[in-house]
This record gives C-alpha cells, sequence and structure tokens, in this order.
C-alpha cells in the first residue's frame, strides 16, 4: 500500500495535521490486542523501536474509515482497494470475528 498521511490519520492518528485534524477511527492507537497470536506478535517484535501506534480495526471499523475518507476533500487520491476487499471477510459464515492489525515502522 503507498504512503498516503490521511489514510494514516484516520487509521491510527499517526502523522496528523494539526492545522486540519482528521478523525482517528479509533480515536487513538489501541496497542495490540491482549489476545494476539503469536505470529503477529513476534512480526511486531521484530519491529523493535521502529515499529510504532499499533492498532487494530474491526471490519466495522474498516467501513468508518471509508465514511471518514469519503468526507474528506477532493485531492486526497483514491480509496485503498486492499480495504475494501477485507470487508468482503463479513460475507464469509465461518469468520465470526475478525480484525485486521496494523502498525507503523520508521
Amino acid at each position: 500500500m503507498w504512503r498516503n498521511y490521511y489514510l494514516y490519520s484516520i487509521l491510527a492518528d499517526v502523522r496528523q495535521d494539526n492545522h486540519n485534524p482528521i478523525e482517528c477511527v479509533t480515536g487513538e492507537p489501541l496497542g495490540l490486542p491482549e489476545d494476539v497470536s503469536p505470529i503477529v506478535k513476534k512480526f511486531s517484535d521484530d519491529y523493535g523501536v521502529d515499529g510504532h501506534s499499533h492498532t487494530y480495526l474491526d471490519i466495522c471499523d474498516i467501513e468508518k474509515v471509508k465514511q471518514i475518507w469519503d468526507n474528506l476533500d477532493d485531492g486526497v487520491g483514491t480509496f485503498p482497494q486492499q480495504l475494501l476487499d477485507l470487508k468482503k471477510l463479513k460475507e464469509v459464515p465461518v469468520i465470526e470475528d475478525v480484525r485486521v492489525i496494523i502498525w507503523f515502522d520508521n
């Protein structure tokens, strides 16, 4: 996914423009979930001090991200298809609780 600071602001309050703040979907980064899988925990730990602003979103949050994006001024680019594709997980009957875990690197 390309660097888009508007999107980073919406997802985890990262790279905010203090003169024109954008709503963060979770209010602030939530950290890693307490029940994060061992492999995701290892990936996160491997980033060391370069990994920051860990947070997670559920499918409903992705829909909110899209709504916030759609209300931004023109010129922010196209909403990432990868995030739209995640919404399709709601249609999988065996998946009840899906989270997207993200963090940023320096």
